[in-house]
């Protein structure tokens, strides 16, 4: 599950501009369990995934949970001062389960800036690094 990132750029002249990068994320939701199986990697990134009971993933090869960037950035000039902002906040995927989680991974598993939560258990499994 990726965001859809959108990007919105406007520049009024050449003395101002700004932009900004909003991520959209996707939701699962399941009423009770929910299972995802692949045959290679599973990216879950800026997402959100809710199960009343459990929740499990199983990749062949990589498994990854991460955010992603929200930015903004605006930048003006004159002729005594130029003035830059620059603004970036993450957007966590969030598992969250009112019984078990059980990440398996044949290769990778990596966790960045995102949060687990399991009511039971938390079971996180790689075949080579957990990061």
């Amino acid at each position: 599950m990726a965001p859809t990132e959108v990007t919105n750029s406007l520049f009024s002249d050449s003395k101002h501009n700004s932009s900004d990068i909003t991520q959209l994320g996707s939701t699962a939701s399941a009423g009770r369990d929910l299972t995802v199986q692949a045959g290679r990697d599973i990216s879950v990134i800026a997402s959100q995934i809710d199960a009343k009971r459990d929740i499990a993933m199983a990749a062949t090869e990589n498994l990854t949970i991460s955010s992603a960037a929200d930015e903004e950035h605006s930048l003006s000039k004159s002729k005594k001062l130029t003035r830059q902002e620059d603004h970036v906040s993450q957007i966590a995927a969030d598992l969250d389960a009112g019984g078990s989680v059980a990440l398996q991974a044949g290769q990778n598993l990596a966790v960045i800036s995102s949060r687990i939560t399991a009511g039971k258990e938390a079971y996180l499994v790689a075949g080579e690094n957990l990061d």
